[in-house]
Parts: C-alpha cells; structure tokens; sequence
C-alpha cells in the first residue's frame, strides 16, 4: 500500500523550486544595518554581455534579490554573503521588482547585438544636427514631436534591456574583477530598476572595460546620486526574514533592531527579533 502524505490545512507538501519571499543578500552586517536604517539604495552594477564575437560591458542601475526557498540558498550565501534581508513577494511586485529574462548567445533575443543597437539608437536620438533644423516654428515643433515619440520608444527598449542576464557566464565583482564562470539562472534573480529617466539620471553606463568600473569617478557620483533620489521602500510588515552569518550575532542583531524603535514602532520590533535566523542554521538544519 502507497505511503500517504498527511496534508495540514493551509500548507503544501509539495517541493517547491520558487519563494514567497525576495531575498537580498551582503557580505557585512553593517550593510544589513544600513538598509533597515535608510531602506534599499539602487546602484549602478556591472553586466557582462558576451557572444563569441564581442563583449559589451555596462554598469547598469538596480537592487538584486533572489527567487529561492532556504533550502536552496547555500550556494548563493557562499557567492554573495551571509547577511540578508527576505520581504514578501507581494512587496517586491507592488513596487515593481520583476523577475530578469535570462537568454544565451544564439537566443532569439542577441543580447549583445541587442544592447549595441538599444545603445546606437540612444547615442543618434539625442544628438540633433543643428544645420538640419529649419528656423519656422512649424518645422521645429514638428521636429520635437518626433524627437520626443523617438525618445520615449528608446526608453521602453533601454527599460526591456535593463532586465536581460545572461545564463551563464564570467561573474565579476568590484574589486575583485573576474572571479568565476557562473550559471545566472541558477540565482532566479529578480531586479528592480530604478526610473532613471524622471531622475534626470542615466539608464545604464558604458564602460570601455571593466577596469574602468573601480576607478570610474562617474560612478561614484551617480550611485550617490541615485542611492539618494530612488531608495525603494519597505515596511516592517514586509519583512519576512533577516538573516545573519552566525547565532552568536543574533543577539546583536536584536540590539541593532531596537535603534529603530521609533522608526518601526516597538511592536513592530519586537515581532522582527522573532524572524532573525542565522546562515549558519541554514548550513546545518536545511
């Protein structure tokens, strides 16, 4: 007679390979800190996009967060850290988190060829050749119109783009440079992209190599400015987890959470030092 599985009201007994909850992860407790204080702050991150002919290289604006249930995380507290934050998935969608779209060199969308055209389109709509512009009024309005439906196309392409990933490829980190060959999809990433556009800020930007990355004073400026101008927001009702590297800073992590009494409210921290669990445990028990 076949094994029957006892099912309690309310919880499934299968497996499942996705969350109910968008973990973000770092490698310093401080940075955990950080976000609980000033909640999350975009920036502009490197993406490699390869093909056997070429290699396009961009610093591209976003905060990352993973679509894996604990018992599936090992792999990805080893690569990103062992600190973290989860919040519900109804969170992440209602401010616009969306999963990437993961594609290979011979996919049907080129992501090199793709991101080359995307960035040609931007670089010729932007520039207007002055010695082609009539001087009446009728001609010039009609030359903005167009210019402004051209603009606001590219826009919609450059935004598709901006959740491309490969999947797989060499991973790179600030610092570090290339560190790895990694399979992306494994990480179920899900990205949410600042609007550059209403900020005056760039979509993405070139790097001529990834070297330029570490020394670029561009970027350094840029993610001030958008780690200020788009923070995206949470509550405490949005926090499923936190997540730190060992027991022995849980009690820490509790001390950390009553800074923000006043902020959360003291209910509201007293149910969070309930949802901290430590990466070590996730090591042992899942």
């Amino acid at each position: 007679m076949a094994k029957q599985i006892s099912k309690t009201p309310g919880y499934a007994t299968e497996v499942n390979i996705s969350s109910n909850t968008l973990f973000h992860f770092t490698k310093r407790l401080e940075s955990l800190d950080g976000i609980l204080q000033n909640d999350f702050a975009p920036s502009y991150c490197t993406e490699i996009f390869s093909s056997k002919k070429r290699t396009v290289s961009m610093a591209v604006p976003m905060v990352s967060f993973c679509d894996l249930p604990l018992f599936l995380i090992k792999k990805h507290l080893n690569f990103y850290g062992c600190y973290g934050i989860g919040l519900t998935k109804t969170w992440g969608i209602k401010h616009g988190v969306t999963p990437v779209l993961y594609i290979h060199d011979i996919s049907i969308l080129d992501n090199v060829e793709s991101w080359k055209n995307a960035i040609g389109l931007w670089d010729k709509a932007t520039k207007i050749d002055s010695d082609k512009v009539k001087p009446d009024g009728k001609h010039l309005m009609l030359l903005i119109g167009q210019l402004e439906q051209t603009i606001t196309n590219i826009q919609s392409i450059t935004k598709f783009h901006l959740l491309l990933k490969q999947y797989e490829g060499k991973a790179w980190r600030k610092n570090e440079g290339i560190i790895s060959k990694k399979r992306f999809y494994d990480e179920r990433e899900w990205r949410y992209v600042p609007d550059t556009y209403g900020n005056n800020l760039p979509a993405y930007i070139k790097l001529p190599s990834l070297k330029d990355y570490d020394s670029s004073f561009e970027i350094e400026l840029q993610n001030a400015a958008i780690g200020t101008l788009c923070k995206l927001t949470f509550t405490p009702d949005d926090i499923q987890f936190i997540i730190v590297k060992n027991d022995t800073e849980i009690l820490d992590m509790v001390e950390i959470l009553r800074k923000y009494k006043e902020k959360f409210g003291e209910n509201s921290v007293t149910r969070l030092t309930t949802k901290i669990i430590s990466s070590e445990r996730i090591y042992q028990d899942l």
